[in-house]
C-alpha cells in the first residue's frame, strides 16, 4: 500500500510533503484497531476543496477502536494525530463508527484542532 500511495502522491504539485504524515495516520489507526481487537474495519482516502480526508470506519457493533481513541484523549496516538493533522475527529451512527483525519493541501492553512461528534 505504501508504494502506491507513493505513487499517487508522486509529482502532484507539492503533495509529497503530506505523504509521510498520511502513512503515519494510517499505521496509527490500523494499529488502534489491532490493539482494540475491532473485528470490521475500511479505510479510506478523498480529496477535495484542498484537503485531503483520510477515514477509518470501524464496523464492529461496540466500535472498539474508536472508544480507544476517545478514551486517550492525551494519549500518545492522539498526540501524533495532533501534531501533524489539520484538523480530525470522531462521529458515529449505529451501523458503524469513524476517525476522520484531515490534511490541509496548503502548507499555510492554519489547524483547526479536533472535532469530536
Amino acid at each position: 500500500m505504501q508504494q502506491h500511495l507513493r505513487w499517487v502522491f508522486a509529482g502532484r504539485g507539492g503533495l509529497e510533503h503530506l505523504f509521510d504524515d498520511i502513512v503515519l495516520c494510517i499505521s496509527e489507526l490500523v494499529t488502534t484497531a489491532v490493539e482494540a481487537n475491532s473485528s470490521d474495519i475500511s479505510l479510506s482516502l478523498q480529496s477535495d476543496a484542498g484537503r485531503i480526508r483520510l477515514s477509518m470506519v470501524d464496523h464492529s457493533d461496540d466500535a472498539p477502536a474508536v472508544r480507544r481513541i476517545r478514551r486517550e484523549d492525551t494519549g500518545r496516538r492522539v498526540r501524533i494525530i495532533d501534531a501533524v493533522a489539520t484538523r480530525w475527529g470522531v462521529q458515529g451512527d449505529p451501523d458503524s463508527h469513524e476517525i476522520w483525519i484531515e490534511f490541509a493541501l496548503d502548507r499555510g492553512t492554519p489547524t483547526t484542532g479536533v472535532t469530536r461528534a
